[in-house]
């Protein structure tokens, strides 16, 4: 059994947000950033799967809103089940 880099709906393995306003006026400028975010998976037996990802994986302050509190470095491991 393999992982694979690719996950089934992986997130997105990198983001670049640009500059960009906090108001309808275009008068609170806010920076841009950069996001990293890794995913992986294998099958564990008939039907099972292991999920691991690592999302804001350089643990960048950022916020898509001025004053909204946003994660640091998450992460995530699962169990997925399909009927087959």
């Amino acid at each position: 059994m393999r992982w694979s880099a690719f996950a089934q709906e992986a997130p997105r393995l990198a983001a670049l947000i640009a500059e960009r306003f906090d108001d309808a006026a275009n008068l609170r400028p806010m920076g841009g950033h950069g996001l990293l975010n890794l995913s992986a998976e294998r099958p564990l037996a008939d039907g099972w799967r292991l999920l691991l990802r690592l999302d804001n994986a350089l643990d960048k302050d950022f916020e898509t809103a001025r004053t909204y509190a946003t994660d640091g470095r998450t992460a995530t491991i699962a169990l997925r089940w399909a009927m087959r």
